[in-house]
């Protein structure tokens, strides 16, 4: 009789555990699709605000950069789908491109704070290049809200 309430009580919790993993694993996979080039924006956005206490005029601009970058960067994929080399090339090319247009809108100081932060991002990635969280293909979920 203990062998047999043993054996449901594991097979409760194995089966629990599943349907949990199982859950995570579709949530994750619909926050692509909810993914736009305006979420996007918006999200960079934000997080620049916050990090250098951009003026009104500042935000607009950025969001506006952000969200043609968000929406390049979305073509390339749709483009040169399958191809990753050709996808990396030219998402560094509209990096590089958001970079420079972002050094006119920020101030000197801020732009300074701007790069401090992005190399203890880069540091963290490794070095600035997209390493593999378990997704096909290796880019790191926050590769697309990367922007600049």
């Amino acid at each position: 009789m203990k062998n047999l309430l043993f054996i449901l009580a594991a097979m409760f919790f194995a089966l629990t555990f599943n349907s949990n993993v199982m859950a995570q694993a579709a949530k994750g996979k619909g926050d692509d699709k909810k993914r736009t080039p305006e979420s996007v924006a918006q999200k960079t956005t934000d997080r620049l605000t916050k990090a250098l206490g951009l003026s009104a005029d500042q935000k607009t601009k950025v969001y506006n950069l952000a969200l043609k970058s968000a929406t390049q960067v979305k073509d390339i994929r749709t483009k040169n789908k399958g191809n990753k080399d050709a996808i990396r090339a030219d998402i560094a090319k509209v990096k590089e491109a958001s970079r420079a247009e972002l050094k006119s809108i920020l101030t000197a100081e801020q732009f300074k704070k701007w790069t401090e932060i992005r190399k203890k991002h880069d540091n963290k990635k490794g070095g600035g290049k997209a390493k593999s969280k378990g997704k096909a293909g290796g880019s790191s979920d926050d590769e697309e809200d990367d922007l600049f």
